[in-house]
């Protein structure tokens, strides 16, 4: 196998959590998938945190695609759940699988860390 695509990003934690209050649900609703959106209101107090996290995530793996969000890649596209041992795991959907695919990607690796400001990841593409 190969690397195909590698994207980082880093996000403040605050900026998420205003964007959160100021929109009433409408940002998660746009960005997060049903089931993100539970396990992360699942965390109460970590709530803001998770959301960063993956949002860093979607942008990272957007990067590494190399398209940015669009045509080729949504948000809705990009789901990140955790396996039993916390692991964050990446499914695409829709027309994110699609170009995915088409560029050739058999295989993710994701990585998201946590501090007390800002929350960043990296993702890897390979094929």
């Amino acid at each position: 196998m190969m690397i195909i695509g590698l994207g980082t990003d880093i996000v403040e934690v605050s900026r998420v959590s205003e964007v959160r209050q100021r929109h009433d649900g409408a940002f998660e609703r746009k960005v997060f998938t049903m089931a993100e959106r539970t396990k992360g209101l699942e965390k109460k107090k970590g709530a803001d945190h998770f959301f960063a996290g993956r949002w860093a995530a979607k942008e990272a793996i957007v990067k590494a695609l190399g398209t940015g969000f669009g045509p080729e890649c949504g948000w809705q596209d990009i789901e990140i759940l955790n396996d039993d041992r916390g692991r964050p795991i990446l499914t695409l959907s829709g027309d994110g699988a699609s170009f995915a695919n088409s560029l050739g990607i058999k295989v993710w690796h994701i990585t998201i860390s946590h501090e007390k400001h800002y929350a960043s990841a990296v993702a890897i593409a390979e094929g």
